[in-house]
Order: structure tokens, then sequence, then C-alpha cells
């Protein structure tokens, strides 16, 4: 995924969501991005454990076709690397990504259908004791792992002189 950075560290925290430009996987045999249309079509490709291949949901691409994205690695976009295996989020959940203060590292946290933030499995388990409807949620259908920034894509005016 490639993300826009803030030119500054924002004061506000909410300013600090990171807007999906881009969803790409690459491929495993050839190394090439792929462009994902939708979140929901990468959330499906990421929830998988099997490597990526070219064809794989988009059955008009191969490895020999040219890459859909390239990857510019320098401060113009941030880059992140999610892992593989990450559940598909349930419905009416919304999986966000919160760079720290230092770009250093991203926190990952749900939006539940009620409009709170959760940032780990114990209030993940306390919305459900709250929440009677949802008690059938299985907490395997979360992930806060976070995902990995790639080195070189946060610019030095970004992270206060720190990357």
């Amino acid at each position: 995924m490639t993300e826009k950075p803030p030119k500054a560290a924002p004061k506000n925290k909410s300013s600090k969501l990171l807007a999906v430009k881009t969803y790409a996987v690459q491929c495993s045999n050839c190394m090439k991005w792929r462009s994902i249309g939708t979140e929901e079509e990468y959330m499906d490709i990421r929830s998988k454990v099997e490597p990526f291949l070219c064809g794989d949901g988009k059955s008009n691409v191969s490895c020999e076709d040219p890459a859909d994205v390239e990857m510019k690695v320098d401060a113009s976009h941030m880059w992140v690397n999610d892992k593989d295996g990450i559940p598909r989020t349930p419905d009416g959940f919304k999986r966000i990504m919160v760079p720290r203060s230092d770009y250093s590292k991203i926190d990952v946290y749900y939006i539940t259908p009620m409009g709170k933030r959760v940032k780990c499995f114990s209030e993940l388990k306390a919305f459900k004791e709250t929440n009677p409807e949802y008690k059938n949620l299985s907490l395997s259908d979360f992930n806060f792992s976070s995902p990995k920034v790639v080195e070189g894509t946060i610019s030095k005016d970004s992270t206060g002189g720190n990357a």
C-alpha cells in the first residue's frame, strides 16, 4: 500500500490517519506490483496465507506484463507492507492505521459499528460483553499487527529529523 505522509507531524490524532491512495500486492513469481481496485479486494487477498501470483483475481494479467505500480522508494509517498494472513475485517468494523509521531511504527485500531476505537483484544472483549448483539463475533477475525514502513519512504521533515 502507498500512503501520502504529511509534511510535518500533526498535532491532532485524527489528522494522522493514513489515507490509502493505492492498494497493491506483489507477485511472488515475478516480484512486480499489481494494483488492486478496492479495499475489499485487497482484504480478500491479504487474508490468504498463500502468496499472490499474477492472474490471481486479475485473469488478464501475467508475469510478462509490465508492473501496474512502480514502487518509488523516496519520501514522496509512505509505503507500508501488511503481513499475509490478516483476516478480512468483519462487516460494520473498519481497520485503521495511525502512524506514530516519529513515523517509526504504525498502530492498528478497529472502529466498531458504534464508532468506538479499540486498540487491543481486551478492548474488543469488553466491547462484546457490553454489546450482546456481537457475542458471536470471533476475536480471531481481528489482527492488530502493524504493517512495516518501507525504509526510505519517510522524509526527514515528517519525522522531525529522526529518519
